[in-house]
C-alpha cells in the first residue's frame, strides 16, 4: 500500500513539474517547446523580412504559370486549423489564396469532422493549396521547428514568402528563403 501512495505522490509532483515548465519560455530545440509545436524564433528570425516584397503573386498564377526550379514571391493565406496546415516539427505551412478559402465548396469542405486526414479535404488543398519549406542556409531541408506562433501565424493569416518552385508528386512547393508576416 505503501509503495502505491510513494508512486502516487512522484507522479504529482512529476506532473506539477511538468506543469509549471509549460507556462514558460520554450527551452529550446530539444526541450518541452518542440514537443507542443512552439515556435523556436531565433531559428526563423534570420529569413525574416523587414518589408513585405512587391510582386507577390497569388497561388493560383503561381501554379499556373511557373515552373520547378523558378524563383517567386507569392502571397497566400494559412487555411483553418481543421486541416492541419502547419507541421509541428518542421517550418512547414500549407497556404491557399483568400478567395478559394472563402469559397462556398470549400468552407463546405473543410467543414468535414475528419478534415485533416479527409481525403476529399486533402484533394482541395493539392488542387488549390502550396506547401511553403522555409529552408537553412543549403536551401534543400526544412528547418526544425514549427512556423505555427511565430510572428503571431496561425490560421487565417496572410504571408508573402520568396523562394524557389519545386513539385513533390502532385503538390507544388516552395522553398522559401524569406518570410513576410503581416
Amino acid at each position: 500500500m505503501n509503495r502505491y501512495l510513494m508512486l502516487g505522490v512522484l507522479g504529482f509532483f512529476l506532473l506539477a513539474g511538468c506543469t509549471a515548465r509549460r507556462g514558460g519560455e520554450a527551452e529550446g530545440p530539444s526541450g518541452p517547446a518542440r514537443s507542443q509545436g512552439v515556435s523556436n524564433a531565433s531559428l526563423l528570425e534570420p529569413l525574416l523580412l523587414a518589408e513585405m516584397p512587391g510582386n507577390a503573386r497569388s497561388i493560383a498564377e503561381v501554379k499556373a504559370t511557373i515552373s520547378p526550379g523558378e524563383e517567386v514571391v507569392l502571397i497566400g493565406t494559412v487555411p483553418p486549423d481543421c486541416v492541419v496546415p502547419f507541421s509541428d516539427s518542421r517550418a512547414a505551412v500549407i497556404l491557399m489564396d483568400a478567395s478559394d478559402l472563402e469559397s462556398e465548396a470549400v468552407k463546405a469542405e473543410f467543414s468535414c469532422p475528419d478534415a485533416a486526414t479527409c481525403p476529399a479535404c486533402r484533394k482541395v488543398l493539392d488542387e488549390l493549396g502550396v506547401r511553403v519549406e522555409l529552408v537553412g542556409p543549403a536551401g534543400n531541408a526544412p528547418i526544425k521547428t514549427t512556423l505555427q506562433g511565430f510572428k503571431g501565424l496561425k490560421a487565417g493569416s496572410t504571408i508573402v514568402v520568396r523562394g524557389k518552385v519545386a513539385k513533390d508528386g502532385k503538390t507544388h512547393v516552395i522553398r522559401a528563403t524569406g518570410i513576410y508576416v503581416s
